[in-house]
């Protein structure tokens, strides 16, 4: 569960973020995620997986706010390009 790892990485980035406030917490935490990313086929995987990795933390209690990115991606085997558009989730 990749999505655990990534979540712990957003969480230290929020607490490293939150060093030079001693005391602050935050209420919500904004990922910018890719429109072409698979995690967003279920979102509540990653809001499940930041409450877990937060547990404990100055982010617990924090709510995940998911914000989709636009998004490109070229094969270069067959040359196809594939957009995605932005939208919050």
């Amino acid at each position: 569960m990749h999505e655990l790892h990534l979540m712990a990485q957003v969480v230290k980035a929020v607490e490293t973020g939150l060093e030079r406030a001693p005391g602050a917490k935050p209420t919500v935490v904004r990922l910018k995620v890719s429109a072409l990313s698979h995690l967003l086929a279920d979102p509540s995987t990653l809001h499940a997986a930041f409450a877990l990795a937060a547990r404990g933390t100055v982010a617990q209690g924090a709510a995940l706010e998911i914000i989709t990115a636009s998004g490109e991606a070229w094969c270069p085997h067959c040359e196809i390009r594939a957009t995605g558009a932005g939208q919050d989730v």
